[in-house]
């Protein structure tokens, strides 16, 4: 590399090979200088007013990382129609990991990297670093949903999503089926609050996000109106005693005038589905430590559905496909011998 001693550059502009290249200093990573990649200008003789317009291109472009996608992604208004859940975890969880992950390579923080510099191979060794095939595929989901997103938007967003060369991850099916035996033995120990929410969820075959947005417009005549969540088609599940007996158990615990909630914190205001998913969680833990259950009897809030399906007539969830209701059968059906 040489630098002619007639007219001085901006930095980062040389003279390389007889063209001007602009070849930027990314700073000092694990103890070793790092540069970008070289972008040719032009000529050397470019003039001064040139050069300046074009590195004010080339910054402005550069400005585009993955953090400023995913930043601007769910500022959107398609990101604010997903479901309250999706947009939580999305927010919440996920967003602050991606940015801040150290690359596998140069431990660059990946929030960082433009994307005109992000491969499907560097995407896949990222999410290697994740712990978890569930975590890994709903990182490589949010990343690509916000970059096609983006290419929509945007002329300067690469027209490649390489999520999408990116294959899901195999997630191993829970199988976990919560016995009668169990469900009595754990619903008992229960305050009224979780056991009246346990009923409905098994009742209506029902996830978190759908219960606690029951409102008492919901509960028609007929039974319960359930929105389902995540496309699934919702429904009016009927009344029966058990049914009826968890609603009226709410309505004696939630008693604010002022909600339209079925199921409400004392002030009024909606109980969000993750925090009382953490409290269940909490509350199996010490089921366990106390010894009332086992270790392996623990389970999840989110399996009173499964339950609720596997024990239902016709094994009805909502889905639109059979891949996803199939998701939720954890017993095994029983067939007639044969003749």
């Amino acid at each position: 590399m040489s630098s002619t001693k007639k007219r001085r550059y901006p930095t980062d502009v040389y003279v390389y090979r007889n063209k001007l290249v602009y070849w930027p200093y990314l700073g000092c990573i694990n103890g070793k200088p790092k540069r970008g990649k070289r972008l040719i200008l032009g000529s050397p003789d470019m003039p001064e007013g040139k050069i300046y317009q074009l590195l004010n291109q080339i910054k402005e472009a550069r400005a585009k990382t993955i953090e400023w996608l995913l930043s601007a992604y769910m500022d959107s208004e398609k990101f604010k129609k997903l479901g309250k859940s999706t947009r939580h975890n999305r927010k919440e969880v996920y967003y602050p990991k991606i940015i801040d992950r150290r690359g596998p390579n140069n431990g660059a923080r990946f929030g960082d990297i433009l994307l005109n510099n992000i491969t499907p191979a560097m995407l896949l060794r990222l999410l290697k670093t994740f712990k978890g095939n569930p975590t890994r595929n709903q990182i490589k989901t949010f990343i690509s949903a916000a970059w096609s997103w983006g290419v929509l938007e945007y002329e300067d967003v690469p027209r490649q999503n390489p999520a999408k060369e990116v294959p899901n991850f195999e997630e191993e099916p829970r199988t976990f089926y919560i016995t009668d035996e169990l469900y009595r033995k754990v619903r008992r120990t229960m305050k009224p609050l979780y056991r009246a929410a346990m009923e409905i969820a098994y009742q209506c075959r029902a996830r978190e996000v759908e219960i606690f947005a029951l409102t008492y417009d919901d509960l028609l005549n007929e039974g319960v109106y359930l929105k389902r969540a995540k496309g699934s088609i919702s429904e009016i599940t009927l009344w029966n005693r058990r049914l009826r007996t968890a609603v009226a158990m709410v309505k004696s615990i939630c008693t604010n005038p002022h909600s339209q909630h079925l199921f409400h914190e004392p002030d009024g205001s909606p109980i969000e589905p993750q925090r009382f998913a953490g409290r269940f969680k909490d509350c199996m833990r010490r089921r366990v430590a106390a010894g009332k259950i086992s270790a392996e009897e623990r389970f999840t809030f989110h399996d009173m559905k499964a339950k609720g399906v596997s024990d239902h007539e016709g094994q009805y969830s909502g889905h639109r496909t059979e891949t996803g209701r199939k998701i939720y059968i954890r017993k095994a059906p029983k067939i007639k011998g044969s003749k």
